[in-house]
């Protein structure tokens, strides 16, 4: 049905313009209110539907569909927006702070209050926060979400932090983060102890690349140096550096290639990648858009289950629009859309590209093996991905080079390699350690050309 990612499509503009209607223009917000939306597209309707009946064209239909979806959708997202925004702007910052880690990214932390969420950003501090699930007090320097809002220059930052729901950020150094009570259960424990599993085995097995390996694949940066790091920013690739929805596609997608080759039913597919997300998620701290991506594979794969051909566009218009409806917020999270339009470009045009590839080697007598056929699937998802999303990350994150545009088709497939590598050497270790020194070893020479 084209309704479906039609409407999911528009319910994504409507919310977006909503939230940015309600927020840049605040307090003068030009926005509807609901009663005023019947009272603008009743007669739009009644003409419409009067049409469409005397001349049975489907464009009208679907003019009038689109038009009472954006304005339903910009209606409600802005008048959400405000009642957000009108919540954040009463916050009174505290320079202490004493809340429950949630989520830790390199550099930063989520701290959870009884009534809001603050980002804690870490000065001199190249390591993942270790804390997780810990009831902490912290001071240091705040800023309110209200510098971000009136200085326009700060304007993305600002939607950014207003679509987490943060009313304030803390700047502060290690030293000055106390710890009240370690609330660390057995099962966190373990996970704790996976993740430190994992480390010492990329540091055994990869001695000199284990840098690249651990932060591609758990996002820990601390071991990488600040010239490679400046490095990875100018190539543009900073985004697969932090563990997201990319990593979820293409450990899903090597997961369902792999077990294709031995003929596994798809149910059992299912379970076994489901299982793994939820463990890979587990392990790299429960961040948003890897529960969200996890979220949207297990779904998909669910469905494929159950039906030899589905509609994966349908599919994923269907998800999408659920989680609009629940939380509009997310049509300006860029890890949301990033997520959906890799998928949806993925799904229409990667098979192009693979055939592209294939009639390439069979012209030169090259018949792909299932190993080099896996490779050339991973690679064409890989490349597709980037080309879809390169307009909006370069919409969203500024300008990007030639070089930055090149280096991202070459190194984002490169690094599908070295994650869906990494996992099943790590894998192999802990059932055939011989067999995994092999793979180790692959994976270091992708690291070397990495």
């Amino acid at each position: 049905m084209i309704y479906l990612p039609i409407t999911f499509t528009i319910l994504l503009v409507g919310s977006g313009l909503g939230i940015f209607i309600s927020t840049y223009y605040y307090p003068n917000i030009p926005s509807l209110k609901l009663v005023e939306y019947f009272y603008i597209t009743l007669p739009l309707a009644l003409i419409l539907l009067l049409c469409y009946i005397t001349t049975k064209k489907r464009f009208l239909f679907i003019l009038f569909f689109t038009i009472s979806i954006l304005l339903l959708s910009l209606t409600y997202s802005s008048i959400k927006s405000k009642q957000r925004l009108d919540n954040l702007l009463k916050v009174n910052v505290e320079p202490t702070l004493n809340g429950k880690v949630k989520v830790s990214f390199l550099n930063k932390i989520f701290v959870e209050t009884s009534n809001f969420t603050v980002i804690v950003y870490l000065k001199n501090f190249d390591k993942e926060f270790t804390y997780i699930g810990s009831d902490v007090l912290i001071t240091g320097r705040t800023k309110h979400i209200y510098h971000y809002l009136t200085n326009k220059n700060m304007y993305g930052y600002f939607i950014y932090l207003f679509s987490k729901n943060v009313p304030f950020v803390l700047y502060t150094e290690e030293e000055k983060i106390g710890e009240v009570s370690k609330s660390e259960s057995r099962f966190l424990s373990t996970i704790n102890a996976i993740k430190q599993d994992i480390f010492n085995k990329f540091s055994k097995y990869l001695p000199h690349t284990s840098s690249i390996s651990s932060s591609l694949i758990m996002g820990e940066s601390s071991e990488i140096s600040k010239e490679f790091r400046e490095n990875i920013r100018i190539s543009g690739i900073s985004h697969i550096f932090s563990v997201s929805g990319f990593h979820v596609g293409v450990i899903s997608f090597a997961f369902v290639l792999f077990m294709n080759v031995f003929r596994i039913p798809k149910i059992i597919q299912f379970l076994v990648i489901s299982i793994f997300l939820i463990g890979y998620s587990l392990i790299v701290g429960l961040k948003p858009p890897v529960v969200r991506a996890s979220i949207l594979a297990s779904a998909i794969l669910l469905i494929r289950s159950f039906n030899n051909q589905p509609n994966y566009i349908n599919v994923i218009s269907i998800i999408g629009i659920i989680m609009l409806i629940l939380d509009p917020f997310l049509s300006v999270d860029i890890g949301f859309i990033l997520s959906f339009l890799s998928t949806i470009g993925i799904i229409l045009f990667s098979g192009y590209v693979n055939d592209a590839i294939t009639r390439k080697l069979n012209k030169h007598n090259i018949e792909p093996g299932k190993l080099l056929k896996g490779i050339i699937t991973l690679f064409s998802v890989s490349l597709v991905s980037v080309l879809v999303t390169l307009p909006i990350v370069i919409l969203w994150f500024g300008a990007s080079s030639i070089t930055g545009i090149l280096s991202s088709i070459i190194l984002v497939p490169l690094s599908s390699l070295n994650i869906t590598g990494g996992i099943i050497a790590y894998v192999s270790s802990l059932i055939i350690p011989p067999v995994a020194e092999y793979i180790f070893r692959t994976v270091n020479l992708i690291n070397i050309i990495f």
